[in-house]
């Protein structure tokens, strides 16, 4: 149910607002609504350990929005607080209640809270996977056989695309020209 706003809906039926909120909500994927709620989980602990008192909790404040992020600082990744925000803001534009939050302070604090994150949510580089290391893979596998084949062709497609896809979207392709690694 949409919470009281004080501005009548035009809608004259808990049946019509519910449809508005399923196709709203159909936009996000499965894994994103999951990230999305655990943002909110968070979002109503933090709400629950400062005692803050339902008519102050939405729309979301600046003040608040940034007391939030600063206490999850060094204990989440920033990709996890970044997501945590899409998820809150989605929840006030899922209910039709303002977002008044402004984008240049959010992502200041955001950024800070992303510098504090602990060293176990990042994840290290990994080498870039290139040409020899494709026909060192060669050598294990028997082009003959058709699993084999396919697991090679399944590979080389993957590394071209992720070392040349962007100039591929980007450029006009030519046909006919295979790109290089």
């Amino acid at each position: 149910m949409l919470p009281n706003t004080g501005t009548p809906h035009p809608l004259n039926s808990e049946e019509q607002l519910n449809c508005i909120l399923d196709v709203i909500s159909a936009s996000w994927t499965e894994k994103t609504k999951e990230s999305y709620r655990a943002g909110l989980l968070a979002f109503h602990v933090f709400y629950d350990m400062n005692s803050i008192k339902e008519q102050h909790q939405a729309p979301v404040s600046q003040a608040l929005l940034s007391a939030f992020i600063s206490s999850c600082a060094g204990s989440y990744s920033g990709l996890a607080l970044n997501n945590y925000i899409a998820g809150l803001h989605a929840w006030h534009l899922l209910h039709s209640i303002p977002w008044n939050i402004k984008s240049n302070e959010l992502q200041s604090i955001l950024e800070g809270a992303s510098q504090l994150a602990p060293p176990s949510s990042k994840k290290p580089k990994w080498l870039p996977c290139k040409k020899d290391t494709l026909l060192h893979l060669l050598t294990y596998l028997n082009l003959e056989d058709a699993r084999d084949a396919a697991i090679y062709a399944c590979i080389t497609v993957t590394v071209i695309f992720v070392h040349s896809g962007i100039r591929l979207c980007a450029h006009v392709h030519t046909p006919g020209k295979v790109p290089q690694l």
